[in-house]
């Protein structure tokens, strides 16, 4: 049984109709994206060229309408390759579709009121699909975004296959013997009218989903720049704020040097002064001038690491030694500086942590200038994979002995050792004691690397520290 093609042609029309209207929807629906409209009026201009095919069965196989059908077809074709060719972003050329379409259009002219010849009007309509149909094809094949090949590649092979449809038609034609008429019951009639619903309903099927999955896309890539953006504002406030901190940092210890050190450079001025003077007491005069000079390294010492954020390992080692050896020293015990391993290559990350454990030493070192009548001293540091141990002994009279019910005989600050010590996640551990002759004191302590504050550590013993400044200091 073959299709009646009048019942074909008038399917066409109405589904023309339909495509019509959704192309039109979906141009107003998205009047930023690019192509959708000259899609509009390609299908506008298509079922112009249908209403025109009915017609000729109504009004009869005049000239004028057969070439006011073929136009508008031309125009259709023309609209749809230069709107692919816009959708994907390409400047359109179509040299080869730009040249040849006057040459058909000339040639479809002639044999249509000169030497009016079917056949050959027949193969100039093919030669126009063709010609057009395949640039389209070719400027959707051009797609290179990940989210649009498959749509755009769908959409270019329902085109190359719609041209490929018309081309059999018009050679079963121009090789058959059969009747030219449009509406011949003969199959390359059927055929047309067939491949033109195919071409009609999977040209707007796919240049849906094409125009959903550009959709979806611009969605992305809006949420990936508001992301983006989120991310540029976040580091501008983190650079921001690092501005801020490092300008309080200036300002703060510019403060310290205008201030504190003001007053300690007038102590050692005063000192000097009482010297030119001749004030007899020189040993007052050598304390206060050890304390004016330690005080001031103290203090330029807390202005580096305020400033610079960080401590590096031989300016830490430096830095104590000279304490200890001015320290000693004013008190005639000399001293022994050992250091075994090789101390971290990075820098000391936690400026605070380096000053207590600084301190933590100094205490140790100033216990036994005080306390210990020891002749000698040895500090040793140990650097371990992870950790650092110091050790300072002394020679002197130990450590003394805790006698029962007594508030203890805590002269050398030891809760304030213990105190920073833990801060630092370390240990301390004290040893010698008076009653055994000649046994001399030890201070041992031992802080994990890297070395940092253990804030968490130092809140839970806040009241414990309290109560043991309560229990050593009689």
């Amino acid at each position: 049984m073959v299709l009646d093609p009048a019942t074909l042609a008038l399917i066409s029309a109405v589904i023309a109709g339909l495509q019509v209207l959704a192309f039109v929807v979906l141009a107003g629906l998205n009047p930023e994206m690019r192509g959708v409209r000259l899609w509009a009026w390609s299908s506008l201009a298509s079922a112009g060229s249908m209403l025109v095919l009915v017609s000729r069965q109504i009004i009869g196989e005049q000239p004028l309408i057969y070439a006011a059908g073929f136009l508008a077809v031309t125009a259709a074709l023309a609209c749809t390759a230069v709107g692919a060719a816009v959708f994907v972003g390409r400047r359109p050329r179509f040299r080869i579709p730009v040249l040849a379409t006057p040459v058909i259009l000339c040639i479809h002219a002639w044999y249509l009121l000169v030497d009016p010849r079917p056949t050959v009007r027949i193969a100039c309509t093919a030669a126009m699909y063709v010609v057009w149909l395949v640039a389209a094809a070719n400027e959707l094949f051009h797609e290179r975004q990940p989210g649009l090949l498959v749509t755009s590649r769908f959409t270019g092979g329902v085109m190359l296959a719609y041209a490929a449809a018309v081309v059999l038609r018009s050679a079963l034609m121009v090789a058959g013997d059969g009747s030219t008429a449009m509406f011949a019951r003969e199959l390359p009639q059927v055929i047309a009218f067939v491949g033109t619903i195919f071409w009609v309903v999977s040209s707007t099927f796919g240049a849906i989903l094409m125009i959903n999955q550009r959709q979806i896309l611009s969605v992305r890539t809006s949420a990936d720049a508001r992301l983006q953006a989120e991310e540029s504002l976040r580091l501008a406030e983190r650079q921001l704020a690092l501005v801020r901190e490092q300008r309080q940092r200036k300002d703060f210890v510019h403060d310290l040097h205008d201030g504190v050190g003001a007053a300690t450079v007038n102590v050692a001025h005063l000192v000097d002064l009482l010297k030119a003077r001749g004030v007899a007491d020189t040993e007052v005069l050598q304390h206060l001038e050890h304390a004016a000079v330690e005080g001031a390294r103290e203090l330029r010492r807390l202005m580096n690491a305020v400033d610079e954020g960080q401590v590096r390992w031989s300016d830490w080692l430096h830095d104590l030694r000279t304490h200890a050896e001015q320290t000693l020293g004013a008190r005639g015990i000399a001293l022994a500086w050992r250091v075994a391993g090789a101390p971290p290559v990075a820098s000391i990350d936690s400026a605070a942590a380096a000053l207590s454990l600084g301190r933590a030493v100094r205490e140790a070192v100033a216990n036994v200038a005080k306390h210990s009548r020891a002749s000698r001293a040895t500090i040793s540091i140990r650097f371990h994979p992870g950790a650092v141990a110091v050790r300072v002994r002394d020679d002197g009279v130990g450590f003394p002995e805790r006698q029962p019910g007594s508030a203890g005989g805590g002269r050398h600050g030891l809760a304030g050792m213990q105190r920073r010590v833990r801060s630092c996640g370390g240990r301390l551990r004290i040893g010698g004691r008076s009653s055994v002759a000649s046994s001399g004191g030890c201070v041992c302590l031992v802080v994990p690397l890297p070395l940092s504050l253990r804030v968490e550590t130092e809140v839970r013993l806040g009241h414990g520290h309290d109560a043991g400044n309560r229990e050593t200091r009689g």
